[in-house]
């Protein structure tokens, strides 16, 4: 007879929710504003796509929660090129996953993650030592790695805390934001004027859809776990109806946030929006903003890692 594998359907619906928003809500929310606005020319066509890449993500997350159902097997997009046009394709897609893709996004985060990290530990105001920074990171993916080497269960249930911290470092944003609105602050969201000078360049909209995409990219991780899920046809297309909206309120709320107490010039001169932001309206608590980026790059990392190897 012969023997399989048959992984534990461990993951419910709110973990599920959780690892997507988990998984969404890296580091991109922190650093795309930038990008999307540059490439958009002014604040309210860069809102205008902010909430056109949620429209877009929405329909992915659909087709892929109907690919779920119909193909309830580990693996996501292999899985799906496997079935849908045999061997030769659906090993192409799995190689350059594994081989290329994911190690340079979890290489790319890590480094990230390692860099906020050596900034707290050892940098003080000094830029951070190179070699602390891949230190960190190292350690950061081996870390990572343990949880789900321990099991599904230990990785999801910390995908939960941590996307709970994520969120709640936004909401930081947020609140301080809607103080900004009833003080009237709201200069560069007046419609009549945050329309200016919106691009008309093909290009620049390519690039600004590009770098809002990056921040919204992760609601197919389900899709690689698919077989630890229970009830995959009902939670899969749930939860993912449930994490966009969430992910995309709190994204259109946090620019919004930005947006009423930074101009445009000065948002494009930061190298880092969040921290800009907090360090203008936060004062001595400007510290919990980057702590929330180490939290959702690390959530972000955990997701990944846990989503590959299926």
């Amino acid at each position: 007879m012969e023997n399989t594998v048959q992984l534990q359907r461990e993951v419910g619906l709110v973990r599920a929710v959780s690892l997507i928003v988990g998984m969404m809500i890296g580091s991109g929310i922190f650093i795309s504003p930038k990008g999307v606005l540059l490439s958009a020319s002014s604040v309210g066509m860069s809102l205008v796509i902010w909430f056109l890449c949620a429209v877009i993500s929405s329909l992915g997350g659909m087709c892929f929660a109907e690919l779920g159902a119909v193909v309830p097997l580990a693996g996501g997009p292999y899985q799906y090129v496997l079935h849908a046009y045999g061997n030769l394709p659906g090993f192409m897609v799995a190689w350059s996953l594994v081989v290329i893709m994911k190690p340079g996004s979890v290489a790319l985060t890590a480094i990230t993650l390692g860099t906020y990290i050596s900034d707290y530990v050892v940098a003080g105001d000094c830029a951070p030592p190179r070699e602390a920074v891949q230190l960190f990171a190292i350690l950061t993916v081996m870390l990572i790695a343990f949880v789900n080497c321990v099991g599904v269960r230990l990785a999801s249930g910390i995908s939960v805390v941590f996307a709970g911290a994520k969120v709640i470092a936004l909401m930081v944003i947020i609140i301080a934001g809607l103080v900004k609105v009833f003080q009237g602050q709201t200069e560069y969201l007046d419609p009549s004027v945050s329309f200016e000078g919106s691009s008309t360049q093909f290009l620049g909209y390519g690039l600004a859809f590009y770098y809002g995409f990056w921040a919204y990219g992760g609601w197919d991780i389900l899709n690689s776990i698919t077989e630890e899920l229970r009830n995959p046809s009902r939670n899969i297309p749930l939860a993912i109806g449930i994490a966009i909206p969430v992910v995309t309120t709190i994204y259109l709320l946090t620019n919004i946030a930005y947006f009423t107490t930074l101009s445009p010039t000065k948002l494009l001169a930061s190298s880092a929006v969040a921290v800009t932001f907090a360090e203008r309206t936060l004062g001595s608590m400007a510290w919990v903003i980057p702590l929330g980026v180490c939290i959702s790059t690390f959530g972000h990392l955990l997701g990944s890692i846990l989503a590959t190897p299926r």
